[in-house]
């Protein structure tokens, strides 16, 4: 009994950890983004990707520049793309 028991757990420990898999935006969805950057200028435009790390840093990009700063100086708006 103690076996099947450990079994199940660890299946349902493996299920899991395969499911956190990635979470990409979906592909009807424009991304906005408002940066504040450190000499108090806002930068605003399409961000055209971005990557989190664990530690609160990002590196987000807007047209042709990318940018690292921390997560609390990035807003992301995600909306519905226009189909036409």
């Amino acid at each position: 009994m103690k076996k099947i028991l450990c079994l199940i757990i660890i299946i349902a420990f493996v299920f899991c950890l395969i499911s956190c898999g990635n979470n990409a935006p979906e592909n009807n969805k424009e991304q906005y983004a408002i940066l504040r950057l450190p000499n108090g200028e806002i930068v605003e435009g399409e961000c055209n990707g971005y990557a989190r790390w664990s530690s609160g840093y990002m590196e987000i990009r807007i047209g042709e520049t990318t940018y690292y700063t921390h997560e609390i100086n990035v807003t992301i708006i995600e909306r519905q793309a226009n189909e036409d």
